[in-house]
């Protein structure tokens, strides 16, 4: 995904109504994304799960700089029971669920091994499922989502599994 100049700048009152793809850490490989619906946001991570209001993660985000870029998304993608169900199935990133992206391609039946960002950036984008672009502290030489693999998820997924304490975004002190 490369980046376009035509991308606003998102509030935290714009993140309560609609659906939004969230991808922080923007700027790193790989990313971390997660998803918020109606205000309720959503995101796998190695030490378990974040499912809390969209105010805790977007402070947290704009609190600590991290580097963000949000996509709001038709609605009609999902229903509201299907992000529940979700949210629901999943725990944590395991061996079985492998990356943070995993539950969301769930919402969308997408249930191919290796699906990484961009190729699901792309999907989004052919089946017209971008309404807008918005970010948040990215930096200025940002130029888009750079290409990684899945071993690079991997390394990094291990390297948090092996971290003294879990990372989350909403977590008081401690940057990812």
């Amino acid at each position: 995904m490369t980046f376009r100049n035509e991308y606003k700048e998102i509030t935290e009152a714009g993140l309560r109504q609609g659906a939004f793809l969230w991808i922080t850490h923007a700027d790193r490989v790989p990313p971390h994304i997660g998803i918020s619906l109606d205000g309720n946001y959503f995101s796998l991570q190695v030490h378990g799960k974040d499912d809390t209001e969209v105010e805790t993660i977007f402070r947290a985000v704009r609190l600590k700089k991290i580097p963000a870029l949000f996509l709001r998304l038709d609605e009609g993608g999902f229903s509201s029971e299907r992000f529940l169900a979700v949210k629901n199935e999943y725990s944590a990133i395991s061996e079985a669920v492998n990356t943070c992206l995993v539950p969301i391609l769930d919402l969308y039946g997408i249930r191919t091994s290796g699906f990484l960002l961009p190729a699901f950036l792309k999907y989004l984008e052919e089946k017209g499922q971008i309404l807008a672009y918005f970010t948040l502290n990215l930096p200025p030489d940002f130029t888009g989502i750079k290409s990684y693999s899945l071993e690079d998820v991997t390394r990094h997924l291990d390297k948090i599994k092996h971290a003294e304490r879990p990372e989350h975004i909403s977590s008081r002190g401690r940057a990812r």
